[in-house]
């Protein structure tokens, strides 16, 4: 990769370079607990990573650690101090960058690694591809995991999409005095004073519909009514402070006491593992994870740590005790106004996303 050629990428691209070279760095990640947290006794021993179909392996020798790969059917080693120099200015580039940059300085390392792009190809499973030593079978699986990075914003777990609408239809019909004022807010708060607003001339919001077929499928696997619960409790989170989804769920039950609240959660934090382990909006799932191996998070101290699919629990309960509902832009994709559809029914759209706090 030459220096001329160099692409701009994101945090979170660079972020995905950052754990593969920390994975071959230290030789092991150890896993997280519910509050991402290291901890001490389990980790996950690392024997090679991978960019694209190249394997990178961590082998001993007389010299101390190199790392070996292939290059044109040619072995090729590197002394594992040339990756461990380059971590830490890596790691506060990426912590200084914004939107898309380039860094320079760590362009010799990946032409001595023949790293020609940090995109994943479009067959890509997961974000980062490691083989590890099992402790558990004794097995060397080779493992995909999903990569998020803690560094700089918080990250999104789902991002919003033309794929994330749920459409509302309003229960009374309003009359086109009242549209027109409630389309007309325009306060720091309009979503949440127009669906009051809509609410005082009557009329309350009931789901209808996902504008993605596929995205309703996806939502489906989880549980055929799923897509109903989710929309209502992203409703509902406009009527509470901080949007936390544990308090959400809260909110939601108290006001609708026949709904038991360990169905609605344990289905929440269903979904919430399958954002994380590669359910996207726009792609059919199958219900089975992409991110075979876990979930490896990037956290804004350097640390890199991992829930590995055998501690699906602490992942779920870090997942559930770390996310919000969020509310992107409203202009994006034409929400936030009372509309009315071909079967002169008044509609009200909503575009759902999920962030870390």
């Amino acid at each position: 990769m030459s220096q001329k050629s160099m692409p701009k990428y994101n945090k979170g691209e660079w972020s995905e370079l950052y754990a593969f070279l920390f994975a071959l760095d230290r030789g092991k990640i150890h896993g997280a607990d519910e509050n991402m947290n290291s901890i001490s006794n389990i980790y996950y021993n690392i024997i090679s990573t991978f960019n694209k179909n190249t394997e990178y392996e961590r082998k001993n020798s007389t010299n101390g650690i190199n790392v070996s790969f292939s290059k044109n059917n040619i072995i090729r080693t590197l002394p594992l101090n040339d990756i461990t120099k380059e971590l830490s200015p890596l790691f506060q580039h990426i912590q200084s960058g914004k939107s898309q940059f380039e860094i320079p300085s760590i362009m010799p390392l990946l032409n001595q690694l023949n790293i020609t792009t940090l995109k994943a190809g479009s067959n890509s499973k997961g974000d980062l591809k490691i083989k590890i030593h099992d402790t558990f079978t004794g097995s060397e699986p080779t493992l995909n995991f999903s990569v998020k990075s803690y560094i700089g914003s918080n990250a999104t777990l789902l991002n919003s999409s033309s794929a994330t609408t749920f459409r509302y239809l309003l229960s009374n019909t309003l009359s086109a005095q009242n549209i027109d004022k409630i389309n007309a807010i325009a306060t720091r708060s309009k979503m949440i004073d127009k669906i009051k607003t809509i609410q005082q001339c009557g009329a309350t919001l009931k789901y209808k519909s996902v504008s993605s077929d596929i995205f309703n499928y996806n939502l489906q696997m989880i549980d055929f009514s799923f897509p109903n619960i989710l929309a209502d409790l992203y409703l509902e989170s406009y009527f509470v402070k901080g949007k936390k989804i544990p308090d959400v769920i809260n909110s939601f039950v108290n006001k609708n006491t026949n709904i038991d609240k360990e169905l609605i959660e344990y289905k929440v934090r269903q979904f919430l593992i399958a954002c994380a382990l590669g359910m996207v909006p726009q792609t059919r799932w199958t219900g089975l994870d992409e991110a075979t191996g876990g979930y490896i998070v990037v956290k804004d101290n350097s640390d890199v740590l991992c829930y590995h699919i055998y501690n699906r629990n602490k992942l779920s309960d870090y997942l559930y005790n770390h996310t919000s509902f969020d509310t992107p832009s409203t202009s994006r994709y034409n929400l936030g106004n009372i509309q009315i559809d071909n079967k002169n029914q008044q509609y009200f759209d909503l575009n759902i996303q999920i962030r870390f706090f």
